[in-house]
């Protein structure tokens, strides 16, 4: 017998409350960075881009820095940083959220309005605790 959880599209990501981003100068080296995220308790830096951002995230400074011995303290985040990375909207449904963290293998999204205006960061740890506490939009039944 296997439990499978099924949720409805449930409720936009704008009744989740989002985190303030992290805001870094492509300059900034990668262990100054680090230690932001430290203090901040941030999974990921946004790095301006003109009217955009790109992003670092954890998993760039592993997989881009520390498995190929680069130095921290000598590379820049405009070295690793995704200058395409997935933008929620305020209006996603916590279902397409989910799937496009899934999808991406991130683990916070920045958020922006129709604007462009950065909203804030949806991450998943918040996301998930929504989930969990709103336990009404969610069935888990046993399927043979």
């Amino acid at each position: 017998m296997t439990l499978k959880l099924v949720c409805g599209e449930g409720p936009p990501i704008l009744t989740i409350p989002l985190r303030e981003p992290l805001i870094m100068e492509p300059d900034v080296t990668v262990q100054e960075a680090a230690q932001a995220m430290e203090e901040n308790d941030a999974n990921i830096v946004l790095v301006p881009t003109g009217k955009s951002y790109a992003v670092v995230s954890e998993r760039d400074i592993i997989v881009k820095v520390v498995s190929k011995g680069a130095n921290p303290a000598e590379v820049r985040l405009e070295e690793i940083m995704n200058r395409n990375p997935v933008l929620a909207r305020p209006t996603w449904t916590v279902v397409l959220a989910l799937q496009m963290i899934a999808a991406t293998r991130v683990r916070s999204l920045p958020v922006v309005g129709d604007d462009g205006g950065l909203q804030g960061i949806l991450d998943v740890r918040d996301l998930l605790k929504y989930i969990i506490e709103d336990v009404d939009t969610c069935e888990l039944y046993a399927v043979a």
